[in-house]
């Protein structure tokens, strides 16, 4: 199941990058009711103070609102780490239309290529008109270039494909497994199937340019020296 594969990848990715205490995240399991969000609890029976658990985390996601526009947002984020040098890949989306269905396309942030994701079902079509096939020959480039230099992977949503276990959903465990930081958006209703994906293991950001820019910085450099320290170099 993908929900055991990525445990256990973050678990084996931990303990290779650990310099001395394992770190409390490593093992905790999300809760299985109550109404506290499982990532707020499980850091909290982890120990680690709000700063503790991003200066940690690996993974983040900006929490945002139906018709906030999150796409620029994510768009103008890539665009301030890359004038700063940070090696990029990932994804962000255009649209090109009106809403509920707007043309949708995925720009690689490492390459510009453009790769549409929408389908044409017609003017009378009602609903999301996702190009399942798109979705899935992004996802094989993503979890091709997951062996590859970068600093940061950006997945611009977790969404209605990633929730039931499709989409961009590997390309976010892999990037993680390789000791890169990661980061992606979500909103309702996805909220409760992305707290069962990262298990308590993610921080959430809320939709602001620098408050999302510093998370990035600090997880960069925190990844960049533990690779260093992992393979015996200086960051």
């Amino acid at each position: 199941m993908i929900q055991a594969t990525w445990r256990d990848w973050y678990d084996r990715w931990t303990l290779n990058y650990q310099t001395a205490q394992p770190s409390p995240l490593t093992k905790v399991k999300a809760p299985a009711g109550g109404n506290l969000h499982p990532s707020a609890t499980c850091n909290a029976r982890a120990g680690l103070r709000p700063r503790e658990t991003e200066d940690r985390a690996v993974l983040a996601a900006i929490v945002y609102d139906p018709g906030f526009p999150i796409d620029g947002l994510v768009l103008a984020i890539a665009n301030s780490l890359r004038s700063e040098g940070a090696h990029l890949c990932g994804v962000v989306q255009e649209n090109a239309g009106s809403a509920p269905c707007a043309a949708m396309t995925l720009i690689d942030l490492a390459t510009e290529e453009r790769f549409s994701i929408s389908q044409n079902l017609g003017a009378t079509a009602r609903g999301c008109r996702l190009d399942p096939r798109g979705l899935a020959d992004v996802a094989a480039r993503l979890d091709a270039a997951a062996c590859s230099d970068f600093d940061l992977l950006i997945l611009n949503k977790f969404g209605k494909a990633e929730a039931e276990g499709n989409g961009l959903r590997s390309a976010l465990a892999r990037a993680v497994a390789s000791g890169r930081p990661v980061l992606s958006s979500v909103r309702e209703p996805y909220l409760e199937a992305w707290s069962r994906f990262h298990g308590g293991l993610a921080v959430e950001l809320p939709p602001r340019l620098d408050a999302v820019a510093a998370w990035c910085r600090r997880a960069m450099g925190t990844a960049r020296l533990r690779r260093a320290e992992a393979t015996g170099f200086s960051a």
